[in-house]
């Protein structure tokens, strides 16, 4: 309540509303910015207000539903009217669909086991778009980055107030050390705080202005050093790989003529860390299994939906000889670990959960526990009435 009274746009997009990244609650989901933003008072914050810097994307659907009820246009059709047009940026698009209209767009693929294959495009999901889910080419991006350097003029057209748009770059709250890869990790950043939009600090003794982002099959990074007048922009059609870091901070290297850091090695060696993390993270969350303690109950008995105020619904249906779970349209099989406890997994997304059913008094399935935000206690979805078998 205190947060809900308080709260400001300023707040919405510097990332300190207390409330940690929730990120399955956009994922795949076909929720409107409006039911996102009426779930948002059902989620678990895990810091006090304007008390830690927490990326989250919600804040950012939240600060562009907050734009549509002011302005009365679609957030699509603001951006389109007010940046896009303006800035010359005519083959930008929303959504993949919009992008696989035209004759010339990057595919999306993935890297599993050393092995890099084409996997489909990630939804259309309309929820997720003030969050970052522009499509642009390096011709379109020039434009943007230039109105950036020129202090808010396309040209000599002042688009936005030069001292407004200097605000996005300010310090808004402070990220601490290691908090945000690469920026805190190496000698060469310093004084890293978030701005709104943008991370911002310094690199190698330059004021840097920068930001990356990644959704499946894709990865960018965009690097500004303003008083330097260079701006960088990488992308590439891999998730989870550190290349664009690696090109864009070798290339701030070369336009600002400072001795090279080896971003290549450097970034290598940060992959093959947090595939160690991942290792130990999976061998840190196995339970040791007590021996012969099957389910309490008929597998059928656990299969029907289950909601939370929040998150909406998951679904546990029938597969083979075993149980599966499908939320947002991601399915994975849970393996059975004792009694009512399973495990749920998703190599792909870096997923992974306990989910333990409890029953009522009267010896039925009830609800479920399942951690689908990391960092808060997990979330109890209750079973859906008449929904299939429950004994």
């Amino acid at each position: 309540q205190f947060a809900s009274e308080r709260i400001t746009p300023r707040d919405l997009v510097s990332h300190r509303s207390g409330l940690p990244g929730h990120d399955f609650l956009w994922y795949g989901s076909h929720f409107s910015r409006k039911e996102a933003v009426e779930r948002l008072a059902y989620l678990e914050p895990s810091a006090d207000f304007r008390a830690r810097y927490q990326y989250n994307n919600l804040m950012f659907v939240t600060a562009g539903y907050l734009l549509e009820q002011v302005s009365g246009q679609t957030w699509e059709a603001f951006v389109a009217e007010r940046i896009f047009k303006p800035l010359g940026m005519t083959t930008s698009t929303f959504f993949p669909r919009d992008s696989r209209q035209t004759n010339d767009y990057a595919l999306p693929y993935a890297e599993e086991d050393g092995v890099v294959n084409e996997i489909p495009f990630y939804d259309d999901w309309q929820i997720t778009g003030p969050a970052g889910s522009i499509s642009a080419n390096l011709e379109n991006m020039q434009h943007w980055l230039r109105f950036h350097l020129n202090q808010g003029k396309h040209g000599e057209t002042q688009l936005v107030d030069a001292a407004q748009l200097a605000q996005t770059h300010l310090p808004q709250m402070v990220i601490p050390p290691g908090a945000a890869v690469p920026r805190g990790a190496y000698k060469e950043f310093a004084h890293w705080s978030y701005g709104m939009g943008w991370f911002v600090g310094s690199y190698k003794g330059h004021r840097m202005v920068q930001h990356g982002g990644t959704i499946d099959g894709f990865k960018a990074e965009v690097a500004l050093l303003p008083d330097d007048q260079i701006a960088v922009a990488v992308f590439v059609n891999l998730n989870r790989s550190e290349t664009p870091n690696a090109i864009a901070f070798s290339a701030c290297d070369y336009l600002l003529g400072v001795e090279a850091t080896d971003w290549n090695s450097r970034c290598r060696a940060e992959m093959q860390q947090v595939a160690e993390q991942i290792k130990q993270m999976e061998a840190i969350q196995k339970i040791v299994a007590v021996p012969d303690a099957p389910p309490s109950h008929p597998l059928e008995s656990y299969v029907g939906e289950y909601e939370h105020p929040a998150y909406g619904k998951v679904a546990i249906t029938r597969t083979g000889e075993g149980l599966q779970l499908t939320y947002n349209g991601v399915s994975s099989q849970l393996t059975h670990i004792h009694y009512d406890l399973f495990e749920w997994a998703v190599r792909r997304l870096l997923v992974q959960s306990h989910v333990a059913f409890t029953t009522n008094e009267n010896g039925m399935i009830e609800s479920l526990t399942f951690k689908v935000e990391p960092t808060v206690k997990p979330q109890v979805f209750t079973r859906v009435p008449d929904s299939t078998h429950s004994a």
